[in-house]
């Protein structure tokens, strides 16, 4: 056997033992571990999940990608809804002596994992290896079986829902489909749903947290009490409302000084267990759940852009079709003088990226505006503008209040505005 052959026989040996050293019992590991850090998302290559807690032992299989409760005709979402919480957790590798409290045993195929919480922190143990995890998904930090129940607690699908309204510790608001927006002020926002009744204004609802709402109130489950509990010694936590075309329905959520999470259903008597982590996925603080932008036009729109402050700038754009009708050309003026479309949209970036920070609670402001821009645009066959001042607080002069139309909802970072202005001040050059 000559030298050429022996060293790839050796190559194939080194590239057999590596790939047998990434597969056990012919299974594909469902964690990956790189630098002392830990992730979950190949826990959705698994084929079959254990979700042990307590006396409770549920298993989850996978079918044409979809998963599915075993032994049971219950087949709803919410399997995949808590494998997808799962997969998003992350976490760094630690030495930790001190004695830790069990929470959840997972095991995905041949791989045993477990989840232990230790002063309101959670560790994962896996092959004798600790990792502290942050940002556990709440269904994952709150996890009850109660979420693999039967009993749903809306009779309604996701598509079935025009209305979600709100009232507890989190605040008092009102989500729907409803806007007083132009279709240009609408067009850059996609989840469709906006928040009311909260700001002085509506704002749109983050499109990934208003289809976590969404699908969490339409797999919303609870759980029949088997014990007398006194209603009286409960404290009330929040009433959500939902409507469809038809009907509006009500919850109430409860609970004890234990941590235990009950529920009434219109105004009914009976009294229901309910998951916390599928009701935390539900009350979230208006700010945590709204699109952040504070003026996004987008330039196709743009019909005149004026900025004052120390300097003064004018923006002028004209826009129309191309001969086949497939693109937008545009023509734009910084102070009366032409500018390359590209270098203007490239500037016009950190003007759509300026972003609430805050809420303004009512901070003493400068008197006068740091900056003011003015927006026009047309929109369905309409002329429009809008008008933003900035003012610097008073006890904080790298933050700005921001107030349009009278009112202020919102405080940002003064330095988005001012890397704004370098840009801006680039392009008149």
């Amino acid at each position: 056997m000559n030298r050429i052959k022996k060293n790839s026989l050796i190559y194939l040996f080194i590239l057999v033992v590596l790939l047998l050293s990434s597969c056990k019992d012919g299974t594909q590991q469902t964690t990956s571990v790189n630098n002392n850090k830990v992730n979950f998302q190949n826990i959705e290559q698994a084929s079959t999940i254990q979700v042990k807690q307590n006396s409770s032992n549920i298993e989850i299989t996978k079918e044409d990608n979809t998963w599915k409760l075993v032994n049971t005709d219950i087949q709803d979402d919410m399997p995949n809804q808590f494998v997808a919480a799962l997969s998003s957790i992350k976490g760094d590798k630690v030495k930790i002596d001190d004695d830790l409290d069990l929470f959840l045993e997972v095991t995905a195929d041949q791989t045993e994992l477990k989840l232990y919480t230790k002063e309101n922190e959670f560790y994962l143990v896996e092959q004798d290896q600790t990792y502290h995890v942050k940002n556990v998904p709440n269904l994952v930090k709150y996890y009850s079986p109660i979420i693999f129940s039967e009993d749903k607690v809306f009779p309604i699908e996701v598509d079935d829902i025009i209305q979600v309204s709100f009232d507890g510790e989190q605040g008092d608001y009102t989500l729907n489909q409803q806007s007083s927006s132009s279709s240009v002020e609408k067009a850059p926002f996609i989840s469709g749903w906006y928040l009311h009744d909260y700001y002085e204004q509506e704002y749109s609802v983050e499109y990934n947290k208003m289809e976590e709402i969404l699908n969490t109130l339409a797999h919303l489950k609870v759980l029949k009490q088997a014990q007398d509990i006194n209603q009286n010694e409960l404290t009330k936590w929040a009433d959500i409302s939902v409507k469809d075309e038809v009907k509006e329905y009500t919850l109430q959520l409860l609970k004890d000084g234990k941590n235990q999470y009950f529920a009434t259903i219109n105004n009914e008597e009976s009294l229901l267990s309910i998951s916390r982590g599928q009701v935390e996925n539900l009350l979230n603080k208006p700010l945590t759940i709204i699109d952040k932008f504070v003026c996004l036009i987008m330039a196709d729109a743009l019909d005149e852009w004026t900025v004052k402050g120390e300097e003064e700038f004018k923006i002028t754009a004209s826009h129309q079709l191309n001969r086949t009708s497939d693109k937008i050309i545009s023509n734009f003026q910084l102070n009366n003088r032409n500018i390359e479309e590209d270098e203007f949209r490239k500037m016009y970036q950190y003007v759509a990226a300026l972003s609430a920070e805050e809420e303004y609670i009512g901070e003493a402001l400068e008197p006068d505006p740091y900056l003011e821009m003015t927006y026009r645009f047309t929109s369905d066959g309409k002329e429009h503008s809008r008008t933003l001042e900035y003012y610097t607080l008073k006890e904080n002069e790298r933050k700005v209040a921001i107030k349009e139309n009278g009112n202020i909802d919102f405080i940002m970072k003064k330095d988005q505005l001012t890397e704004m202005q370098y840009q801006l001040e680039a392009v008149n050059k």
